[in-house]
């Protein structure tokens, strides 16, 4: 039976693992349970709608293939600093069993979800698809939008704008936040200064763009209706919100690895392969996350 370590300062000393190694489960036996003090600590400044929201853009299958590979490299690369450049890599001990624990947790939960998934009757699985597919590029173009306004609109008048947008942690608030946003270009449009317009003009908002935010809000909200059902085991909201959890730890050790890294250049960075590119793209994590890092050093190919 595995025991939890006690919380350690950053400067510990880092686990090792055995070559054997090699998966979730064994990797959490060799690592043994997280401190729940730390775990907590560690998440403490993290919001349930914004953890939700980020693990809505990734398969939960793609996390998990990541994480034996993440955390070996990891602990490979502080095995094999001195003390000194060690402790240019600011994390506590525990972080890796931590990561384990979740990824192990949302490995459970995704085992559960696709086996209620494959139970019920009809094209749910489809449907769902669909669901999330339609999330996904409901995120994307809010997104999209948004930095365009922020190029041609004011300070205060994009904080109009930060508080319309709401969330994406379910279908309904994604879908309210992209008509929010339509209706405010179109106010700026009708209501705003000629230089309102001309940089609106400039960086191409205008009346298709507010009529492919309200079609995309549309076809979010249809989308997740049509997969309302009666509650599962694991619900998908569930496994988003440990998606996001998972992310989140696993961005603060890319983080320090970034941030060390910046003090010697001759530093590795951990092996990310699935998920590389939510690091790589993302300029920041999402409201009540860590920051997330740029890409740095070698350039493992998406996979879809």
């Amino acid at each position: 039976m595995s025991h939890p370590a006690k919380t350690k300062p950053l400067d510990a000393t880092f686990p090792t693992v055995p070559a054997t190694a090699h998966d979730v489960d064994s990797l959490a036996e060799a690592l043994g349970a997280p401190d729940p003090k730390l775990l907590r600590l560690l998440l403490r400044n993290t919001r349930e709608e914004a953890l939700t929201e980020w693990g809505t853009e990734v398969d939960s299958k793609n996390i998990i293939a990541d994480i034996p590979r993440f955390v070996v490299s990891s602990l490979s690369i502080l095995a094999s600093l001195d003390a000194a450049r060690r402790t240019l890599v600011k994390l506590p001990s525990g972080i890796f069993a931590a990561v384990v624990a979740e990824a192990a947790q949302l490995a459970t939960m995704k085992v559960g979800h696709e086996a209620a998934i494959t139970s019920n009757a009809g094209d749910r699985t489809d449907r769902e698809s669909s669901s999330r597919r339609e999330m996904r590029e409901g995120v994307a173009l809010r997104d999209t939008v948004i930095e365009r306004l922020g190029n041609a609109l004011s300070e205060d008048q994009m904080k109009q704008v930060d508080v319309l947008v709401g969330d994406a942690s379910s279908s309904a608030k994604l879908a309210a936040g992209l008509a929010a946003i339509a209706d405010f270009i179109a106010a700026v449009r009708k209501d705003g200064s000629a230089d309102d317009n001309d940089a609106l003009d400039l960086w191409s908002i205008d009346a298709s763009t507010v009529q492919s935010l309200r079609d995309k809000s549309t076809a979010v909200l249809e989308a997740g209706k049509t997969v309302a059902a009666p509650p599962r085991k694991v619900s998908q909201r569930s496994l988003d919100l440990q998606d996001g959890r998972v992310l989140s730890l696993i961005d603060m050790v890319w983080s320090a690895f970034r941030l060390a890294r910046r003090a010697d250049r001759s530093m590795l960075m951990p092996e990310l392969n699935r998920i590389l590119w939510m690091f790589e793209t993302r300029a920041s994590a999402p409201k009540g996350t860590k920051e997330a890092a740029p890409p740095v050093g070698e350039d493992p190919k998406k996979i879809a």
